[in-house]
């Protein structure tokens, strides 16, 4: 778990047991309502058995439901240690508890079981959300994410293109994007938990434009994280979504080290640019897309970037 220059916490991505999720199909055409966190976040109301409502933040960039340990506490959780997992998070691998939790409601879909991973958040922490709603809440589901109006469309009618995959090993969005005038593809990770979209060395140093601002990118265990230095980078595509030109951080993350992509151009694209998209995702056949969510950032042409352009399948 870590926190992105930001009071939000977060996870990447989970190793170990099998997903518990057991998620129930919802009828054609049903939408959850999202709201805007002050970080700039998309949450929800979930309900848990008979405790009430908690509110969790929308993250794609999470193959696990986290939640704060002092809500887990109240909630019945015992710390034991007796069989604690790795964790990896955009930041550090570390170890954390589970607590298995029965009738989480989400709006809309049958009540399900999650394993939730239990942040072992500091007593100074601060957060307006109580976890992470990851991608096991919705497992074998098609949903779309509509981060410009703040809503899940389910089962929605959508011809795939291909943009991206679920990754069968990680469990996370993975995908292409091209910046620049020339062919330069980077690998991405789609990630709604992230308040900003950072980039690893390789592709800053191909796109050296500094401007001279740095970021620290702090862990949720309070300790001092990692610097993140602020440049530009310049006609940036990914699936159907087109900016001309937008300001991300550098910071050389963990994660990307954990998923092998430290040696190439690699970016964690946050809520800076999903703002203004619509991401398709399809459980059962582990695929997504990206569009614009408006007429202003969709390219002009009609060729996608997406997983082919890394001649990945």
């Amino acid at each position: 778990m870590t926190r992105s220059s930001s009071d939000l916490f977060r996870t990447a991505l989970v190793s170990g047991s099998a997903l518990l999720a057991i998620a129930g199909a919802p009828v054609f055409g049903q939408t959850i309502e999202l709201e805007r966190t002050v970080s700039g976040h998309l949450a929800l109301d979930v309900g848990i058995g008979d405790h009430g409502d908690f509110t969790f933040a929308l993250d794609t960039g999470a193959n696990r439901t986290a939640i704060a340990q002092d809500v887990a506490e109240r909630l019945g959780f015992v710390s034991t240690w007796s069989a604690p997992d790795d964790v990896q998070s955009l930041t550090r691998l570390f170890e954390a508890e589970r607590f298995h939790m029965a009738d989480i409601d989400v709006p809309q879909l049958e009540p399900q079981n999650l394993n939730m991973v239990v942040v072992p958040v500091p007593p100074t922490h601060s957060s307006d959300v109580a976890g992470l709603l990851g991608l096991d809440a919705f497992q074998g589901l098609r949903y779309r994410i509509d981060f410009q109006n703040a809503r899940i469309d389910l089962n929605p009618d959508h011809e795939f293109q291909g943009d991206g995959r679920v990754d069968p090993e990680y469990g996370l969005l993975f995908g292409a994007a091209r910046l620049g005038s020339t062919a330069r593809v980077a690998r991405v990770i789609i990630d709604s938990g992230s308040p900003y979209t950072i980039a690893n060395p390789t592709l800053h140093f191909r796109f050296m434009s500094r401007d001279g601002i740095r970021y620290r990118i702090s862990g949720v265990d309070g300790r001092t994280g990692d610097d993140a230095d602020y440049f530009t980078v310049r006609q940036f595509r990914i699936g159907n979504l087109c900016i001309r030109r937008h300001p991300i951080l550098q910071a050389d993350l963990d994660i990307f080290h954990a998923v092998g992509w430290q040696d190439g151009p690699a970016i964690v694209i946050g809520m800076d640019i999903l703002a203004e998209a619509r991401v398709t995702i399809d459980r059962q056949t582990g695929q997504w897309d990206i569009d614009p969510a408006g007429s202003a950032f969709r390219c002009s042409s009609s060729e996608r970037v997406n997983l082919d352009a890394l001649g990945a399948d």
